[in-house]
């Protein structure tokens, strides 16, 4: 994390030969966390970021991805606020 200007970035490596992983670090505003799963063709990403922080997501996409942000449809690389998300990419 880029604790000096409040900026997380968040790029997860999705390996082929796991189906779920989890983690977080603890930084002077509060936690970061991320898990993430695979269903079938759908991967699902949980993410919690600490209040009075921004955090960049640079999702794994191919050209046929389709991403949405809790609920709504977004890009691959996108910039957040603080609060809990739910990224799904099919």
């Amino acid at each position: 994390p880029d604790i000096e200007n409040r900026k997380i970035v968040i790029e997860p490596f999705i390996p082929d030969d796991l189906s779920f992983a989890n983690g977080g670090i603890q930084t002077i505003y509060g936690e970061v966390s991320v898990n993430w799963k695979k269903e079938d063709e759908e991967l699902i990403l949980n993410a919690e970021i600490p209040a009075n922080t921004n955090a960049v997501f640079k999702m794994p996409i191919t050209k046929n991805s389709r991403i949405t942000v809790n609920g709504k449809e977004s890009a691959g690389t996108f910039e957040t606020g603080s609060g809990k998300y739910v990224i799904a990419i099919n």
